[in-house]
């Protein structure tokens, strides 16, 4: 029968606390639910059939409800086997257009929900080869689906976490916002109470981390693809607008460069010798003049003059590593 989203809230906080094998009774899951006592008594006895099979026993010593099996983890989302096969036959109509937009946002599909399917569900379409290669997280690292049934239940969450630049460590509290995949590494894009503004965390850095009690109402005016909009790579720098950043390049380099930077090309025209003027939008950061390098005198910058004197700088650091 169809779940409910207020019902299925109930599930995943009910799933957390019986994880944390505290032996909680049906008194405090109802106080953490926000029902009645009667309403988790049902709860647990749905979680107990299929397609959750939970295993869901009670301790009559300690008075309270756990998993037999410690390692049972409830989906972050259910997906039923009608849905799945539909997922599969979608990937079987699809593979011959491989190079086209409606298959590569497929293939994004696949990336977005596989980790959080149940092992043998993501192993099914993995198998089937409709996908493009996940990394396999699901089972060996429980903070990405704690993060992930954070943001589908509106929870704020703590962690320790240590910057790259100034080697602290500090304790945040964050309202998590969404989930993003860049180079094989996952993040986490919150926003962060202390700083009263959106950051980007890696989540392999989150220590400590724990789900709070405390929920959160999502801004509506906040849209994690216009948060990127103008940012190259995954770290927005807090504050910095984008620049306008000209470049002249070889013209058979172009549809790499456009393959990279896509929609933050705003312009491009022909000059002498076979070269074009591009003009892109967007912030100018160590992952832009890293992407740059790449193309080595291939491309030179012209504008912003700043950009340009960082970027001579950079090489000259290179250079002495040689010298």
């Amino acid at each position: 029968m169809p779940i409910s989203k207020n019902a299925y809230r109930r599930f995943i906080l009910l799933d957390r606390e019986l994880r944390k094998q505290r032996f909680p009774g049906k008194k405090k899951i109802a106080a953490i639910c926000d029902v009645s006592e009667e309403q988790i008594k049902k709860d647990i006895e749905l979680l107990r059939l299929d397609p959750w099979n939970a295993p869901i026993a009670f301790d009559s010593k300690r008075k309270g409800y756990y998993y037999t099996e410690q390692t049972f983890m409830l989906p972050a989302f259910f997906i039923s086997e009608s849905q799945l096969d539909t997922l599969k036959m979608l990937g079987t109509v699809l593979k011959p257009f491989n190079q086209s937009n409606v298959y590569k946002n497929y293939k994004k599909l696949l990336t977005s929900i596989v980790e959080f399917l149940k092992p043998e569900q993501a192993a099914y379409l993995v198998k089937e080869q409709h996908a493009i290669y996940v990394q396999k997280i699901h089972g060996a690292d429980e903070r990405l689906t704690e993060i992930y049934q954070a943001i589908e239940t509106q929870n704020e969450v703590s962690f320790e976490y240590t910057t790259d630049w100034s080697k602290e460590t500090a304790l945040r509290t964050v309202q998590p916002y969404a989930i993003k995949l860049y180079n094989n590494n996952w993040f986490l894009v919150a926003f962060d109470i202390q700083r009263k503004e959106h950051r980007t965390f890696f989540i392999s850095k989150l220590k400590k981390l724990q789900t709070l009690n405390s929920v959160f109402i999502k801004k509506k005016e906040f849209d994690v693809n216009k948060y990127y909009a103008d940012v190259f790579g995954i770290m927005r720098i807090p504050n910095k607008k984008p620049e306008k950043l000209i470049l002249e390049i070889e013209e058979y380099s172009f549809y790499r460069l456009e393959q990279i930077f896509d929609k933050k090309i705003k312009s491009k025209s022909p000059i002498e010798n076979e070269k074009l003027h591009v003009e892109l939008i967007l912030q100018l950061n160590d992952e832009v003049l890293g992407q740059l390098y790449s193309f080595s005198t291939e491309v030179k910058i012209m504008e912003p003059k700043w950009f340009v004197e960082q970027y001579i700088e950079k090489m000259k650091a290179i250079s002495r590593l040689y010298l």
